[in-house]
């Protein structure tokens, strides 16, 4: 291991409560911590999410959301299969206007997450250019706020200047508001599949023809409201750059919608079953309801007991028994885990069958990973036997997880994480809209710096964006498959190295590291600075090296660059903070801040002493031996 190399720490959340918090807490939590909440509008309806223009259309067999692209894919990114409703339901005289639902798939976003800091979301129409770029055209959200954003359309997003959208603060209100109400339909779908769930039940014991036709009413506009929310988070992915809190309620609301949708699937199924159009089969399903993927974890890591756990729903009369425990099985197209060297484990996972409460219908999973995916991404699928109330025995099998990588050491993290974040981000599509790429980017970004998703110390902003943009994508607003690689080649070590090596990730978070930052930039923030000032950033040529450059003591004063070398730090007990804190070229730390009203990087001078004093090595005194002096000063 290299020796500047810190202890390596559980790539599992310490506490899987802040990565992966419950959305009721969430919402809750964050009103309490003082930031801004969203908010939700009252008397809420699917009609509030008009922003991008979502109305149900009426078509000869019912009503049914056209398709757009992207929504059909076999995987959300949140690692779900898509839910589809009477794909093979026949039509009958018992719906004159056909299927009841339709046959269309709901994938609630094309791919996966990131944002800037709080306050800093942006929205970018298609066709629109990046903010990233100060020289192009951006967009943001126009019109009057005060009453919610009921009757919003696509065509109030209006052209401003990307300094005015690097501070988008309607476009922050109103994605707030998106999500607010969702939250709120949300919360009342709730309760309505719970009233329809007891209405159901006494259906099922005595069939009548009118409370029937209401159930199907009910279920047919609740289907449609849903579908417009998950179509609504989904643009919000592709269209606003979101900030972390919002970005975390935007996942979290997604796996809460797509579990009520399977909820009033399996209603549906049960009255399919009452007028003798489907088979007798046990009306239940395996669902995901928390994990903590995507994620790179370490070969022989442990999940907490609560940090992955999967439920079962039913219909509203339960008719079957479960047979067995639930089984959990690893999932990969290029090769097979359980095909071990001789000598490894035959199983890849460890605590693989838990037993499923009966009293809440949960399995919770704390399972240890015996071998390694050889960098491939895998999934987890869930399957459980049981029997009918009839006799015939059936297996039901939930959806595959989210993808997540398992390592033998810390050389195959760069690899491994880049191909999580690829696919997450771009799925099987070869473009994707720059914000929808942010934010994948963000989420992967905390997930590896271990920061709490809702309130992280320093995530990525809207300035390392738009470096990233600038120097990797050509500024476009647009992103293509075939520029990532060369992104990941070089941003990829420089997560390696906030990850993994010691001290970094917090001299990072602390500001003391700038991070992403050009030459020139740099070269104007040391003008005119007295000699011995200094400003570390990432080498744009040397991938996870730093750089630093500093104020010259000859006259006239030059700016001088120094790229740390590997040996500057190849000591056992020689770290980065001490390197600095030996170098006498170094004196005056530009360390970053932020303006608390606008958000924009801010420097703030101070003698390297003193901003290093957390990270100094602590050498201990010497202690005079057989007549010897230790040596002083």
């Amino acid at each position: 291991m290299d020796p500047d190399m810190g202890e390596i720490e559980p790539d599992v959340d310490e506490n899987p409560h802040h990565a992966h918090p419950d959305v009721n807490d969430l919402f809750g939590f964050v009103n309490q911590s003082g930031m801004s909440a969203p908010k939700p509008v009252l008397g809420a309806s699917s009609a509030d999410l008009s922003f991008f223009g979502h109305q149900p259309m009426a078509t000869p067999s019912g009503w049914v959301l056209p398709p757009t692209p992207g929504m059909f894919a076999p995987q959300t990114p949140m690692g779900g299969s898509a839910f589809a409703f009477g794909a093979s339901t026949p039509s009958s005289s018992a719906f004159p206007g056909g299927p009841l639902f339709g046959s269309s798939m709901v994938s609630p976003m094309g791919t996966s997450m990131t944002g800037a800091f709080p306050g800093s979301s942006q929205v970018f129409p298609q066709g629109h250019a990046s903010a990233s770029s100060p020289s192009s055209s951006s967009s943001s959200v126009g019109g009057d706020m005060s009453g919610g954003f009921a009757g919003f359309s696509s065509s109030t997003l209006q052209p401003v200047s990307a300094s005015q959208m690097m501070h988008a603060q309607p476009a922050q209100q109103t994605a707030q508001q998106i999500l607010g109400t969702i939250y709120t339909l949300m919360t009342e779908q709730e309760d309505k599949l719970k009233k329809m769930c007891t209405e159901q039940l006494e259906l099922l014991r005595n069939p009548q023809m009118e409370p029937f036709n209401n159930l199907v009413a009910q279920q047919r506009l609740l289907k449609e409201q849903m579908d417009i929310e998950l179509r609504s988070l989904m643009e919000l992915n592709q269209k606003v750059i979101l900030d972390p809190p919002d970005l975390a309620r935007m996942y979290l609301l997604t796996t809460e919608l797509q579990l009520q949708m399977r909820q009033l699937e399996l209603y549906h199924a049960e009255l399919q079953q009452l007028l003798g159009q489907s088979s007798a089969a046990c009306i239940a399903a395996l669902v995901i309801k928390k994990q903590p993927f995507p994620i790179v974890i370490s070969k022989l890591k442990q999940l907490n007991d609560d940090q992955l756990t999967v439920y079962m729903l039913t219909g509203a009369y339960p008719n079957f028994q479960i047979m067995s425990s639930v089984k959990a099985t690893l999932i990969c197209d290029t090769h097979n885990p359980s095909s071990s060297k001789s000598g490894g484990p035959a199983n890849p996972l460890d605590c693989d069958s838990q037993a499923i409460s009966l009293q809440n219908k949960v399995a919770t999973f704390p399972l240890k990973f015996m071998q390694g995916t050889r960098k491939a991404s895998v999934n987890i699928k869930f399957g459980v036997s049981v029997r009918s109330t009839g006799g015939t025995p059936a297996t039901i099998e939930s959806n595959m997880s989210n993808p997540f990588v398992v390592i033998t050491n810390e050389c195959q993290w760069e690899g491994s994480a880049g191909t999580l974040l690829k696919k997450d981000a771009f799925g099987g599509s070869l473009e994707i809209p720059w914000p929808q790429f942010v934010n994948a980017l963000q989420r992967h970004f905390l997930l590896a710096t271990k920061q709490d998703p809702v309130r992280p110390k320093r995530p990525l902003s809207v300035y390392d964006f738009q470096y990233i943009n600038t120097q990797f994508f050509g500024s476009r607003s647009i992103i293509h498959q075939k520029d990532y690689d060369a992104f990941w080649g070089w941003f990829g070590k420089s997560m390696q190295t906030l990850r993994y090596q010691r001290h970094i990730c917090n001299l990072w978070q602390n500001g003391i590291i700038y991070g992403y930052m050009g030459r020139d930039d740099v070269n104007a923030a040391l003008n005119n600075q007295e000699p011995g000032t200094f400003i570390i950033r990432f080498s744009e040529r040397n991938p996870g090296q730093f750089g630093i450059a500093y104020t010259g003591t000859e006259l006239p004063t030059r700016i001088k660059h120094y790229l740390v070398q590997a040996n500057d730090t190849a000591a056992a007990r020689r770290t980065f903070p001490d390197f600095l804190s030996d170098c006498g070229q170094f004196v005056y730390l530009l360390q970053l801040t932020h303006d608390p009203a606008t958000g924009r990087p801010l420097f703030t001078k101070s003698h390297k002493d003193i901003a290093l004093e957390p990270y100094a090595a602590r050498k201990a005194s010497q202690t005079p031996v057989g007549g010897y002096e230790p040596l002083t000063a």
